[in-house]
C-alpha cells in the first residue's frame, strides 16, 4: 500500500472486502454474449467514462505515482494520465470509422 510522508495510507483499503472474481467474469461474459458491448454508442460511452475517470481521479493518480514511483505531479500527468487521455480521445474519434464494415479481398488459397 502506498504511504504518504507521514506514513498515512493514501487509499484506505478494507482487507475484509473480497471480490468474487468468478461471478464478475461470468457477468461480463454474459453481457458480451448478449451483445451489450456491440453497439458503437455503448463503446463510446465506455470511452467517455474512462476520460471522466481520469479527469476526476487525476489528483489521486498523481499522488499514487508520486508515492509509488517518486514522480513529480507534472511528470505523472504528462507521461501517464495526459497521454492516456489523449489516446482515449484519439480512439473515440476514430472508432466509428474503424468499426465500419468493409470489403476485403480473399486470397485464392483461402477461397472455397
Amino acid at each position: 500500500m502506498a504511504l504518504t510522508e507521514r506514513n498515512e495510507p493514501i487509499v484506505d483499503l478494507d482487507p475484509s472486502e473480497t471480490v468474487d472474481v468468478a461471478s464478475t467474469v461470468s457477468g461480463l461474459r454474459s453481457a458480451f454474449d448478449a451483445s451489450h458491448t456491440r453497439p458503437m454508442t455503448w463503446r463510446l460511452a465506455q470511452l467517455d467514462g474512462l476520460l471522466a475517470l481520469l479527469e476526476h481521479e487525476a489528483p489521486a493518480l498523481e499522488a499514487a505515482l508520486a508515492a509509488d514511483l517518486g514522480k513529480p505531479a507534472l511528470e505523472g500527468f504528462a507521461a501517464d494520465i495526459g497521454s492516456t487521455a489523449t489516446e482515449i480521445a484519439y480512439i473515440r474519434k476514430h472508432a466509428p470509422k474503424w468499426a465500419k464494415a468493409r470489403r476485403v479481398g480473399l486470397p485464392l488459397t483461402a477461397r472455397p
